[in-house]
């Protein structure tokens, strides 16, 4: 009880800044009568039809890896897309309780307040400070919340954080209660989803590395570390194990983005305001407070070096996020190659996927928040608690302005469009259906996953991520479908 009075002012200010950053979110909630979802695209379909199909592998009438479902009657490999398995048990749970958009709402909600917490206590182990270690949970609940507001694999980005820390500990104490959690923390990721879980390898191993410079001479650093990768193994290996016995075939799912093989994007999108420059994304901007307190703690920190990893863990995401090539103020420099450009060709596995450059900018996060924790230490450590407070709820009032976006964007779904699935429901199932194929169309493939999550019924396509050519064989091969897929007039 002492540890949660010690921390309220964390559950009192928190989920009132998430409700206020992603309102109406919190009204659509407990507003049972309106389907209400935030959405950036049509991801969101994707999300809502992933959390229904969890409860159909949890009642044993469907496969993790396989579906015929989908691309009915052949089925469809599920090996490389991304469940969110969090997500979909959460959204599970919380639908005994709430209709379909009152379950994902409040889904989402709950992962902010995670990162948050996370954010939090990852803060709180290097900082020792409360109020300190509150802005790090702001700065985490806001970027996230807003940059990635359609997709569950992004806000499930609490196992960055918690990594982190259990691997602080685990190697500070020595205790191998805490390299087992941080195994698991790992281990879980893998169930998240690609980008999170190449973020968190990159993360976790500069700061490891950072680690083994400090203690390579112990023993015991290097038991904890191998008792964490082992845990972590264990974990991911049911999930990885398929993908490594069939890995010829990673570099063909990821072939749709090779005309994003030479992409850039542009060096001042991190630091100059959307609304200033008229960008249409928010994504990579970081934001005037949390800057300066970073540029505050290299300059002006005694002990630097402290500081060299998390600036390295910075900086590496920043120039990932880059691009292939440079580009400026709008000006490309095609040129001056960036470490992307090489990284899609050397490992292809792990980088080709990050096309659109914006998936890095989750992990500049964590380093951004640490190094600003830093510059607050230096700026409010030797003022009282009351006006350390005041000065960080300020700072957290600011950075909500900078970030703050309204309206913000959202699918809703009215009961008159889908009252054909209730007739549906009452005619014969022998007799012949009056069908649409909306072959091509990436809206409908998606919009159709939620309409599947509706009525049940097997669809002939589906939208699938990093789809394996052979799903369309059964199409190809039939007359009618072979019509439709090219698009012509049957």
């Amino acid at each position: 009880m002492s540890a949660i009075r010690r921390h309220f002012h964390f559950w009192l200010l928190i989920p009132v800044l998430i409700v206020i950053m992603t309102w109406p979110v919190f009204r659509y909630v407990v507003d049972g009568d309106t389907f209400w979802i935030p959405s950036r695209g049509q991801d969101v379909w994707y999300e809502l039809w992933e959390g229904w199909y969890g409860g159909q592998i949890l009642r044993g009438k469907a496969d993790l890896f396989y579906t015929d479902l989908l691309f009915y009657p052949q089925g469809v490999s599920l090996l490389y897309h991304q469940h969110t398995v969090p997500h979909m048990l959460l959204y599970q749970v919380l639908r005994v309780l709430l209709p379909i958009s009152g379950a994902y709402n409040l889904a989402f909600l709950l992962t902010l307040l995670a990162n948050a917490f996370s954010a939090y206590i990852c803060a709180h182990l290097f900082t020792k400070d409360k109020w300190i270690s509150l802005f790090a949970a702001a700065l985490i609940g806001i970027c996230v919340t807003l940059r990635f507001k359609t997709d569950a694999q992004f806000w499930s980005y609490y196992t960055i954080p918690l990594s982190i820390y259990f691997l602080h500990r685990a190697v500070s104490e020595r205790k191998p209660l805490f390299a087992l959690c941080c195994g698991a923390s790992v281990g879980l990721t893998v169930y998240i989803g690609f980008y999170v879980l190449v973020c968190l390898f990159l993360t976790v191993g500069i700061y490891g590395l950072r680690l083994a410079w400090l203690y390579w001479r112990r023993l015991e650093f290097w038991s904890l570390a191998l008792l964490a990768a082992a845990v972590s193994l264990a974990i991911g290996m049911p999930r990885l194990a398929p993908m490594l016995a069939d890995s010829d075939q990673v570099v063909t799912v990821l072939e749709f983005r090779s005309y994003w093989d030479e992409a850039s994007n542009d060096l001042l999108d991190f630091f100059a305001h959307p609304d200033l420059t008229g960008a249409s994304e928010r994504q990579a901007y970081l934001g005037v407070v949390p800057l300066l307190l970073a540029c505050i703690a290299l300059a002006r920190y005694e002990r630097r070096g402290r500081l060299l990893h998390w600036l390295l863990t910075l900086l590496v995401f920043i120039v990932l996020r880059l691009g292939t090539f440079l580009t400026v103020n709008g000006v490309e420099y095609h040129d001056i190659l960036l470490p992307k450009y090489y990284l899609n060709y050397w490992f292809p596995e792990l980088f080709r996927g990050f096309a659109g450059g914006h998936h890095w900018v989750l992990g500049a996060l964590l380093p951004l928040a640490m190094l600003s924790c830093r510059g607050l230490l230096i700026l409010l450590g030797s003022v009282s608690a009351r006006r350390k407070a005041a000065a960080v709820l300020v700072l957290i009032a600011l950075t909500a302005v900078e970030h703050y976006q309204t309206p913000l964007t959202n699918r809703t779904v009215s009961d008159e469009s889908v009252a054909f699935l209730e007739w549906l429901k009452t005619e014969d199932e022998d007799e012949i259906r009056l069908i649409h194929v909306p072959m091509n169309t990436t809206f409908m493939r998606r919009y159709y996953l939620f309409l599947q999550m509706l009525s049940g019924y097997p669809q002939v396509e589906g939208s699938v991520n990093r789809l394996l050519p052979q799903a369309y064989d059964y199409i190809y091969g039939n007359d009618i479908l072979s019509v439709w897929k090219a698009g012509r007039a049957a």
